[in-house]
């Protein structure tokens, strides 16, 4: 059997027919897409009533940013629908050169044909490479396949890894040609075995039925095959219970993986999975050694598992703003504005306060008219309840680590004179004002928001300065992507983050570069770590670790590097920091062992890392200076009491216990314990509890979110699950941010599902617990 080393993380979601969401890294494709509900009827160009007898599970508004669509011909309705029409407009699409001429004047559709190659990069992301293969359909019409390849997928036996769609096709001779090119990793079939009636009479075969799929597997040899295209019409003869008869009785069962309608899948392609479950032929020896190979062997038999995501886009509820078309279309423009403007800018570092009188300066605008670029979207007394919420409600989260106020003191009076900033703050501040109205029950479902007017002028007024390569657009298109972030669907973190991401690349902004950027940075590295905790160990920080310190700092000297600040703000961002590098290493070795990545991760080399950085995060505790530490204690049940004074130290300390989760959750083979009450992650899980329910300081209830999650996994007593679940409740209703969408993921972990809350509203947010001290 070829043994595969595919560097990629791949989810496929089975939509229906032949339509599905495959999750390439951060490149997301659909195929043939199809949406319309069950009962709704085509007439075929026989003549032929076509209905449709399934519902789609997921609807336009569930899906999630679509990169681009391979869409194997235009002209039957199974395949493209009207709802799936609507999703070509402003995508690229790969498809027939008959069904480009039919989809004109879209400028990003491209016609192919077979065995013809494309290469694709979106934004500033790795190059992709398109390959059309053949297809044989009904006559007279065109049809493709496609293959997806890209250089960091790696190669296996030489040949490059690759993903394969077939397309509608029976089984053609030709396609053996693939496995010459391509070591397909992936492959989704398009089954069913379509029969439509033959113009002379007869019938004609346009699928493939379930023996031509056993034999394209046996001439492509792909490791493993994902059936689509089997439920929902008449015209299929065969279903997945006559598919799965027929692979039994070839034998090849183990290759073929139905996928749960709607269930977004994992599926993982290793060389080296580390887990018994993954190599049920392995025995031990007599010293407990794998007999076969050791755990970074490159030798090893490949093996296929399938791991349905259970969070945490299944559980997200989206609202009227982010299923808008204009505000979707804005969000991609300014998304490929900030990484066209990364890609393209000189190298020309300005930081600190020379920055902020750039700011200041570079419009040339009087107050005055920074006020009257809004006074057409909102009336003087709107914008300064906006203002108003703005420093009151919002700043406090964004300038979290931040005792200079950057956000809640610099930022306002810099808007003064910089219309797009004005615009940027008046817009988050109308949304998170929506949102926390909405929560309340003080307002009804909104059509029109002035959130997303200002946004879209802030974009509007953005842009030329994004073209000029202006550094003043940092701070801007930060606070748009927190406006983003507040209501987005989790799963999207990554994107929204991916711009900013881009421009501290390109302009040389780290954590240590001093002055508003600095401040900035720090925010945009909170919700960063977010993103990473959201992954649940599969992936890192958007911004490696490393890059947040000066260039040159070698990580021997990190912890020096933080303490000659000598300031309580930076040793919080040292939590953020550490917090960080443990989601980086659980990630790293999740790829070395679940994925096969040469990343060096290695037995050994993961349990050096594990050793400093542990050792780096207790001496994180003994360094706190006086503001990062509790001001009283109380050891309460069901969690204990811990106040604090200063704001920074709120989360700080949370975040220290979240890593010290991941940490002893991935604890190397060689450690057996660590002692006392830091090596219980139950200890670690109560206090992050118990933090956020004595200090319901606004400015840290949003970052509370992810390490309550973790915590919360780990409780086992339904009386915590209350306390806990109502927290989350309050967090949203609180600050406007989306966190109930974690509700039903918490449920799943305790096995159960969670019941609304039972408690009284006017109980205040610090005295939810039960204050009983034990």
């Amino acid at each position: 059997m070829a043994v595969t080393n595919l560097n990629s993380s791949v989810r496929v979601t089975h939509v229906g027919t032949a339509t599905a969401i495959i999750e390439l890294d951060n490149l997301i494709i659909l195929t043939d897409p199809y949406f319309s509900p069950e009962g709704t009827e085509w007439i075929g160009k026989s003549g032929a009533k076509l209905v449709n007898s399934y519902q789609p599970p997921l609807g336009l508004e569930d899906l999630p940013p679509i990169d681009l669509i391979l869409l194997s011909h235009e002209d039957h309705k199974d395949n493209l629908d009207d709802l799936g029409r609507q999703l070509l407009n402003g995508r690229h699409v790969f498809t027939t050169t008959d069904g480009a001429r039919n989809l004109a004047p879209r400028k990003a559709v491209r016609g192919m044909k077979p065995w013809e190659t494309v290469s694709l990069q979106i934004g500033g992301g790795p190059r992709y490479e398109i390959t059309a293969t053949p297809c044989q359909h009904l006559p007279g019409g065109e049809c493709l396949g496609f293959i997806v390849s890209a250089e960091h997928f790696g190669t296996s036996n030489g040949k490059p890894n690759a993903v394969y769609f077939s397309g509608d096709t029976v089984y053609i001779d030709e396609l053996a040609k693939i496995k010459d090119r391509f070591h397909v990793s992936v492959a989704l079939f398009s089954l069913g075995k379509a029969m439509v009636p033959k113009p002379g009479g007869g019938m004609l075969q346009i699928t493939m039925d379930s023996k031509q799929a056993v034999q394209l597997m046996r001439d492509i040899e792909p490791d493993i095959v994902i059936p689509l295209h089997f439920e929902g019409w008449s015209l299929f003869k065969e279903g997945k219970s006559e598919i799965e008869e027929v692979v039994k009785e070839e034998g090849v069962e183990d290759k073929f993986k139905f996928l749960a309608p709607g269930v977004n899948t994992k599926i993982l392609l290793s060389s080296q999975m580390a887990s018994p479950l993954f190599s049920p032929r392995s025995t031990l020896d007599g010293q407990g050694r794998s007999s076969g190979a050791d755990e970074d062997s490159r030798d090893a038999e490949y093996r296929v598992s399938i791991e349905e995501f259970s969070t945490p886009s299944t559980g997200w509820q989206l609202d009227d703003f982010v299923l808008d078309p204009g505000y979707v279309a804005s969000r991609e423009e300014l998304r490929w504005l900030m990484l066209n403007t990364a890609q393209t800018a000189p190298p020309s570092p300005v930081h600190g306060d020379s920055f902020i009188s750039g700011l200041d300066t570079h419009s040339g605008e009087d107050r005055s008219s920074a006020q009257h670029t809004t006074s057409h979207l909102l009336s003087q007394g709107r914008r300064i309840e906006y203002l108003k919420n703005y420093i009151s409600q919002v700043a406090p989260w964004l300038d979290m680590f931040d005792s200079s106020r950057a956000f809640g003191m610099q930022v306002p009076l810099l808007a003064q004179t910089s219309p797009a900033l004005l615009c940027a703050i008046l817009a988050i501040s109308a949304r998170q004002k929506e949102r926390k109205d909405a929560s309340d029950g003080k307002s009804t479902p909104q059509k029109s928001f002035d959130s997303l007017e200002l946004y879209q002028e802030a974009i509007r007024l953005l842009t030329p300065l994004l073209q000029a390569h202006d550094q003043a657009v940092i701070p801007i298109c930060v606070i748009l992507c927190c406006l983003e972030m507040m209501s987005a669907s989790a799963r999207d973190w990554r994107r929204h983050l991916e711009g900013c991401a881009a421009l501290f690349d390109a302009f040389e902004v780290h954590g240590f570069c001093g002055g508003l950027l600095q401040a900035v940075f720090w925010c945009h590295a909170r919700m960063d770590l977010c993103g990473a905790l959201i992954s649940d160990g599969t992936q890192s920080t958007m911004i490696p670790p490393i890059a947040w310190l000066p260039p040159g700092t070698d990580e021997s000297n990190v912890r020096q590097t933080f303490k000659n600040i000598q300031s309580p703000d930076m040793h919080a961002n040292y939590a953020v920091y550490l917090c960080a590098k443990a989601c980086e290493l659980v990630s790293d070795r999740t790829h070395h062992d679940e994925l096969g990545a040469p990343n060096g991760c290695t037995a050994e080399v993961f349990t050096s890392r594990w050793t400093r950085l542990w050792d780096d995060l207790q001496a994180w505790i003994d360094d706190r200076p006086n503001e990062l530490v509790p001001l009283q204690i109380i050891e309460s049940k069901p969690f204990p009491q811990i106040l604090y004074l200063h704001w920074a130290a709120i989360s700080s300390n949370q975040l220290y216990h979240t890593a010290c989760i991941l940490m002893l959750g991935s604890m190397p083979r060689r450690h057996s314990h660590v002692p006392g009450l830091t090596g219980s992650s139950i200890w670690h899980a109560k206090r992050i509890c118990g933090i956020s329910l004595t200090n319901p300081h606004q400015g840290c209830l949003n970052n509370a979110i992810q390490p309550l999650w973790l915590a919360g996994r780990l409780l086992s007593h339904e009386s915590e699950h209350t306390i806990l679940v109502d927290l989350i409740r309050d967090i949203e209703s609180t600050t406007g941010w989306g966190t109930c969408w974690r509700i039903p993921d918490l449920g799943a972990a305790w096995g159960y599902s969670v019941r609304k809350s039972s408690r009284s509203k006017n109980v205040p947010l610090g005295q939810r617990q039960n204050t009983q001290t034990g």
